[in-house]
Parts: C-alpha cells; structure tokens; sequence
C-alpha cells in the first residue's frame, strides 16, 4: 500500500539528510509518482487537494532531489491522505513523519540562509577568521569537549554494564554538575545546530554532517556499547581532524579536561586514530 511505502522512506527521511537516502529514493521515485497519478485521476481537479498532489507529481518528476521542497510536498499529502480509505493508524504515522521530515529540513534551510547572509558580507579570508572563531568557542564547548570528556569515561569503565548504564543515562556528571548523556545529546542535536550547522567553510561542513549522521544512527539505535564506544571514537576523530584543518592548534578545555589541560589537537589525532 502505497502510504505504508511513504512511512517507511519517510522514517528514513525524517531523521537523516538526503545523501543517506537518495538510492532508496531513486528506487523508490517512478513507483510514487505512478501510484500518485492514479489517485490524482479520482480527486476533484477545481480543489486545491488536486493542486497540492500535481504539484507533488510535478516534484517527483524531478532528477534532482531538493529536500525542502520534496518535504512540503509530502505534508501536502495530509489532507488528502484524509478523504481515501486509509487506516487511521498509518495515517498518523505518515502524518507524524512528514511533520519531522518538514521539520528538519527547514532547520537546514534557515541556516543554509543565515550562512548565505553573512558570506554576503564578509571577504574569504574573513570567512575562514569567522570559522576559526566559532571552532575555538562553540565548536569547543558545545562539541569537542563534551565528547572528549563522555568517550573518556566510556572507556574508563572496566566492566560492560557499567558502560552501558553511563551510556543509557538521560544525564550524567562529568564534574561540573548534570548534562545530557550521550544518546540524550544525540536527541536534542545541539552539536549540529549550535555549532556544525553554522560553519561556513561548505566541505568542511558537509563533511561534518554526514559523520555527525554516521555517528547518530548508531548512538539512536544500536544497544551493544563497543560500537557505541567505536563510532564515538570515529567521530571524535573526524571532529579533530575538522579543527586541524581550520587551523586550530591545541584544546583549551575551559572545563573538562580529560587529557590534559591544553593537548595538542594532532597528538589527539593520533590518539583517536589508533583502534
């Protein structure tokens, strides 16, 4: 059924950037528009129901895939979806997903727009100056250092339970009072919006969101605490070798320390970089 096939892609849609699921997508894309054209024959053409569904037609006859675009399409379905005969429950689904799925991908395109304002303004090398300042601050204090200082106390742990428990924990302690734990952290996505989304260097950036995704899926769905530990691990390296690039030297923890208080970011290289 095709609402069924929409929930499915849509699970994927709502929680991940397009470079995640633009095959299945593709394999996906003719059989949409198809099983859509076929309802659109049975719906009143003079109501805007029929104008929203030829207008998500149109978007699935599309090559290239704009994620805000296809987004808004699907939350058009809504109210369509409404008037056939569909199971209630697979309609809230669908109903539910597509929201996430719009959700997101404005969040991605309200910051796309503030980059694009303020490289408007500013000369390349202020640009890189801009980076290097947000690297230095929210890069570190929103996203390194946490890490630094949860993956630290992951592999301190000498029993498996033990990890597990600290790996579950909505919050811990890492010694200056409660913060989210690490799968909690995940969920509210700060290292994304207050730090990786605002980057203005676009390689730098992209590359840092698909890791950041790479990392999430298995801190969001995997229970077994040695891969949680590894992609943690793998993450955190990508993150350092993100600051070498840009320019950032040492680590000047303000307040977890966990290896030192001002380590040098390529002897951190190194150490994340062995398995």
């Amino acid at each position: 059924m095709l609402i069924h096939q929409f929930n499915l892609f849509l699970q994927e849609a709502s929680e991940l950037p397009a470079s995640f699921w633009s095959y299945n997508y593709y394999l996906a894309q003719k059989s949409f528009r198809l099983q859509l054209e076929e309802i659109a024959e049975k719906v009143n053409q003079d109501t805007k129901s029929a104008q929203d569904l030829e207008s998500f037609i149109n978007i699935l006859k599309k090559e290239e895939i704009n994620e805000l675009e296809l987004a808004q399409g699907f939350a058009s379905l809504g109210k369509i979806f409404t008037l056939t005969k569909i199971n209630s429950g697979e309609l809230e689904i669908f109903q539910s997903l597509a929201q996430k799925f719009l959700k997101r991908t404005q969040t991605f395109a309200s910051y796309d727009q503030k980059r694009q304002a303020i490289k408007k303004n500013l000369a390349e090398d202020r640009q890189s100056e801009t980076d290097l300042n947000l690297f230095k601050n929210e890069g570190i204090s929103y996203c390194l250092e946490y890490y630094l200082a949860i993956f630290k106390n992951i592999e301190d742990f000498t029993t498996e339970q033990e990890k597990k428990d600290f790996i579950e924990a909505p919050e811990v302690n890492l010694g200056f009072g409660d913060l989210p734990g690490i799968k909690e952290d995940f969920v509210r996505e700060e290292s994304l919006t207050k730090f990786i989304l605002l980057i203005l260097n676009d390689e730098i950036r992209e590359e840092l969101i698909t890791d950041y995704y790479r990392c999430k899926i298995v801190i969001d769905n995997e229970e077994d605490s040695e891969k949680i530990e590894k992609a943690l691990k793998q993450f955190i390296c990508q993150l350092l070798l993100s600051f070498d690039k840009q320019g950032v030297e040492q680590l000047t923890s303000l307040f977890f320390k966990p290896y030192g208080g001002k380590p040098a970011i390529k002897d951190l290289i190194t150490t994340f970089s062995n398995d």
